[in-house]
């Protein structure tokens, strides 16, 4: 609807990893838009990092334990996510990339609630999900917290190191966007741009954001190209590796 709309700069989308990196690959010919050629950048607004947890009986206590248990259990360990092609499935499939390939079986479930569920119930031994989600789980003892996928450690999970920190390499941070039809004049791109990042970085807004996991950028126009640019293939990798097909 968006991208069809006036460019007046009246009409816009609060975008995500999922619509504008995930989606182009996961639909292919079947999405109706073109990320780069529908759409006027005004801003990445925020980013949140996804946390890859473990069930407490799972006996490994660091991420580098969990892949050497995956590793000499191949297909014996099972992970849940909220959809097949979804990106807590595909950050999964990053680590396990990242980690050697690991041999991991995939429990795909209607949305992030079940998945969740399923890990605290024990039905599966591995998820990912956001910070907000995952925090109030692991500070009960309820999950236990391989790492953060993302480039820094998460002010909310201080003491959780990212999944470089312990050598292996990859980041599956989500990111929220706006954005607006294509042909939005620069003008008025530009005072979006100006207006949305004066509120964003607001004493108030980034407490309220923080509270939820959401570190704010409040990146130039060109923050958004740069970041397309590089998440697109990413994620597009992601979805062609793991077979995962939209219906």
């Amino acid at each position: 609807m968006v991208a069809k709309s006036l460019a007046d700069g009246y009409t816009l989308l609060v975008a995500d990893n999922g619509t504008h990196a995930i989606a182009p690959t996961l639909y292919g010919a079947k999405l109706n838009y073109d990320v780069f050629k529908d759409f006027t950048p005004i801003m990445l607004a925020a980013r949140f990092p996804t946390v890859i947890m473990i069930h407490p009986s799972v006996p490994a206590q660091s991420a580098t334990e969990f892949v050497a248990l995956a590793k000499s259990q191949p297909g014996k360990l099972t992970y849940s996510s909220a959809g097949t092609g979804n990106g807590s499935h595909l950050t999964v499939e990053l680590f396990r990339a990242a980690a050697g390939g690991l041999d991991m079986v995939h429990v795909p479930y209607k949305g992030g609630a079940p998945a969740m569920q399923a890990l605290l119930a024990g039905e599966v031994q591995l998820t990912a999900v956001s910070v907000n989600t995952a925090l109030p789980h692991i500070q009960a003892g309820k999950v236990r917290a391989l790492g953060v996928a993302s480039s820094k450690r998460s002010p909310a999970l201080p003491d959780v190191p990212t999944f470089d920190e312990n050598g292996i390499a990859f980041q599956a941070d989500s990111w929220l966007a706006i954005t607006g039809p294509a042909g939005i004049p620069a003008d008025v791109a530009a005072k979006l741009n100006q207006q949305i990042a004066a509120t964003l970085r607001e004493p108030e807004a980034q407490e309220r954001l923080a509270k939820i996991g959401l570190q704010v950028v409040a990146s130039p126009q060109s923050g958004l190209t740069d970041v397309l640019q590089r998440d697109v293939p990413k994620w597009g990798k992601a979805v062609k590796d793991s077979g995962a097909v939209a219906d």
